[in-house]
């Protein structure tokens, strides 16, 4: 096969790519657009302010550990969400190996 041939088996694929993912993104775009109506902005959720107005809590014990975002705050919020939703438990858990994060 010549240098020539292999080098058209790879630039027609690399030129055609940016076309494919543009009227991908374009027809995606289009149909959202579509089927949620044309202002976007109803769409955005807006933030509850307090734990008790969370909605569709669920109901059981989750188990979590290792983060080190959550860890200086846990202290301090994972009462209040046990005060909000009694049937929602957090349970943290170390890791006997690693550290958190």
């Amino acid at each position: 096969m010549s240098i020539q041939n292999k080098l058209s088996r790879l630039i027609l694929p690399l030129a055609i790519s940016p076309f494919l993912i543009g009227g991908s993104y374009a027809a995606w775009n289009y149909l959202s657009l579509q089927l949620n109506g044309s202002d976007v902005t109803q769409s955005i959720a807006q933030p509850e302010t307090q734990f008790s107005d969370v909605a569709s809590v669920p109901i059981g014990t989750f188990t979590y550990g290792g983060s080190t975002t959550w860890a200086p705050i846990r202290s301090k919020i994972d009462p209040l969400i046990q005060a909000a939703h009694p049937d929602f438990k957090l349970q943290y858990t170390e890791d006997d190996q690693a550290s958190p994060g």
